[in-house]
């Protein structure tokens, strides 16, 4: 399970911003959608969680507290997918491979192999410059090098907008097959409210910097995050929206 309490995170400059205290927990295995506007603080959090940020308080990943060790003992337990740097951009992922297997020795060869075939991602995609290939490509590239790890913790921020639906469809039922059988807790950060539906166990809602809701979604047409959310992200009118989450004329929950 991972649990935050009083968790901050700490912005160095002449403001001194910071964000929290925070407390959450989630469950281990669980899919964890962290959904807010734009700004409201959902990539703030996977940075912090993941170390790019300064913390204080308490985060815990079962036994482990990620806090008190160093940030490769902290990062061992967890994988991160998002818009940072992670290769040399003029090799291909082959030649960045060859250099990323000595950093993590936990790396699954036979897994990643695996993952960027069923990807799509061909021989001659992976000896092409990292530079050259699509933004969607990037982001199966990272998933398969990700999952590979076996990571207790998965961090996803945003990825899905840079995919064609079918190829964000096997993706999600990719990292959702994987978070099950590998007892994987995933936290990601979307704006799309659609994934409640689908694969979500649970929610993080942030306003403004701060939780107003962390809660399991067995039930979102009843759930206050869910309504919180909704609310949110309103695109329709009332009648309409509660015509669509009813599930009378359109998919229902």
């Amino acid at each position: 399970m991972l649990i935050a309490k009083k968790f901050c995170i700490h912005y160095a400059g002449r403001d001194g911003y910071e964000m929290g205290p925070l407390d959450f927990e989630v469950e281990e295995g669980a899919f964890c959608l962290v959904l807010g506007r734009n700004g409201s603080g959902k990539t703030t959090l996977l940075r912090a969680i993941y170390g790019l940020l300064k913390t204080s308080g308490t985060l815990k990943l079962g036994d482990e507290d990620l806090l008190s060790g160093t940030m490769d003992r902290r990062r061992r337990h967890m994988a991160w997918i998002g818009d940072e740097h992670w290769v040399e951009p003029t090799l291909s992922m082959d030649d960045n491979l060859r250099y990323l297997l000595g950093l993590y020795p936990e790396f699954d060869r036979a897994l990643y192999e695996k993952l960027m075939e069923d990807f799509g991602l061909t021989r001659i995609d992976q000896e092409k410059p990292y530079i050259v290939m699509s933004t969607g490509q990037k982001v199966l590239a990272k998933t398969a090098f990700a999952l590979a790890r076996k990571p207790k913790l998965l961090l996803v921020d945003e990825p899905t907008m840079a995919m064609d639906l079918k190829t964000r469809i096997a993706w999600l039922e990719k990292i959702r097959s994987f978070a099950k059988e590998e007892q994987t807790t995933v936290l990601m950060s979307t704006h799309e409210l659609d994934l409640l539906r689908t694969i979500a166990d649970r929610i993080i809602l942030i306003e403004k910097g701060k939780i107003t809701a962390c809660e399991r979604v067995d039930a979102p047409s009843r759930s206050v995050a869910m309504q919180r959310a909704r609310l949110m992200f309103r695109t329709m009118t009332p009648g309409e929206e509660e015509t669509y989450w009813a599930g009378k004329d359109g998919p229902g929950l």
